[in-house]
């Protein structure tokens, strides 16, 4: 491929909700240049991630509903690899990029590409795993990428991931992005007011929250736990968590059992969470294991101080600077950093500021793209 011909790309997830990966695939799928690549979607029938598939459309050239993974069954796993087999053979795509929510999907996927012949294979990791993994799983995974690039969301990720698995010996780094003109547009006041109206919180409220799915290993339960600590000593603040999962009624028991069920509102799953976002003064995102989150750049695009749990190099907010880092599974430490903010306005106004201006430098969908069209021209 070179830089004046039309690359045929092909983009796979095996997503089963609606989060920061399938955000990170819209994106690259937007951005890349369509003067030199055609670019197509491979995305899963799943319930959940349905009312994605429109925007998905709109942002590639061509979107084909393909689930070969192993959730639905063996059979319709190998059914559907064999379907992308044919798939690849036909369109002779010269990229195939996987992208996966850990580290261990796309298996019987990565298979029918090397079988189809695709020059170049692709595979973003988004979680790494936590926990040392087994011989003969780390076997597996040096098989997976014989003949593949392995696609690191963040340094974080990739030094977290060299702990427990050996590194293949093409490794590259790929921050994420977001299209943060998206995020100078002004939310309009009916939707802001509306929000308000539902959620019950005042102008003069001083807001916590997050926008995050209520699953485990996402860090809600600390985040409320912390809070709680917040409370006891800023009696104006409130909680805004937007979001939803399988944890909502375990989070509900919690906050009844901590004794701020008036502090706290539950607003549920958004397709656009921007005007509750807009209401909240300290961002958390409590996840103890992770990288590169999108959620987080988002709120860090709107302007909005952000305390994270998983600090590191690379990672979007620098302490101090433009967010704060706490220690993980440590509530307290959510509610010294979060504390701080809520007690100084002019703190929380120069740090919003300073996470604007990271996201603009160096966190782009525009940038990540670019990265992206290096790699597979390359």
């Amino acid at each position: 491929m070179t830089a004046t011909s039309t690359g045929k790309i092909f983009i796979l997830t095996n997503s089963v909700q609606i989060g920061g990966m399938e955000e990170h695939v819209r994106l690259l799928a937007t951005h890349l240049d369509r003067t030199r690549f055609h670019v197509t979607v491979g995305f899963p029938k799943w319930g959940p991630t349905d009312s994605f598939v429109a925007s998905l459309e709109e942002a590639a050239d061509e979107v084909v509903i393909i689930t070969p993974d192993r959730r639905p069954g063996p059979q319709w796993q190998l059914a559907e690899a064999v379907r992308l087999l044919r798939l690849l053979r036909r369109e002779r795509y010269d990229v195939v990029h996987f992208h996966s929510t850990d580290w261990l999907g796309h298996n019987l996927a990565m298979i029918a590409a090397r079988l189809a012949g695709v020059p170049k294979i692709f595979v973003t990791e988004h979680l790494p795993p936590d926990t040392r993994q087994s011989p003969l799983r780390a076997i597996a995974s040096r098989l997976r990428f014989t003949s593949a690039t392995l696609v690191c969301i963040s340094t974080f990720n990739r030094t977290e991931r060299a702990k427990h698995l050996p590194e293949p010996a093409s490794t590259v780094v790929v921050e994420n992005g977001i299209d943060t003109a998206r995020f100078d547009e002004e939310i309009p006041e009916p939707a802001i007011a509306a929000a308000r109206l539902e959620t019950g919180i005042e102008p003069d409220d001083i807001v916590v929250g997050t926008a995050i799915r209520f699953e485990q290993q996402k860090g809600v339960e600390d985040l409320v736990e912390g809070f709680a600590l917040v409370a006891a000593e800023h009696p104006d603040t409130k909680l805004l968590l937007v979001g939803d999962g399988k944890l909502r009624p375990d989070l509900e028991k919690q906050v009844v059992d901590l004794g701020i069920s008036d502090r706290v509102v539950f607003a549920g799953f958004r397709a656009d969470p921007r005007p509750f976002i807009s209401m909240i003064d300290v961002f958390v995102i409590p996840v103890p294991f992770g990288s590169g989150s999108i959620g987080l750049l988002e709120a860090m695009a709107m302007r909005k101080p952000c305390v994270i749990s998983f600090g590191g190099e690379g990672e979007a907010p620098v302490p101090g600077e433009s967010g704060f880092w706490a220690e993980p599974h440590q509530p307290a430490s959510i509610a010294e950093h979060v504390g701080r903010l809520v007690a100084d306005p002019a703190e929380r106004h120069r740090i919003g500021d300073n996470a604007r201006a990271r996201v603009e430098q160096d966190f782009s969908a525009e940038r990540v793209a670019r990265s992206f069209e290096e790699l597979y021209e390359d």
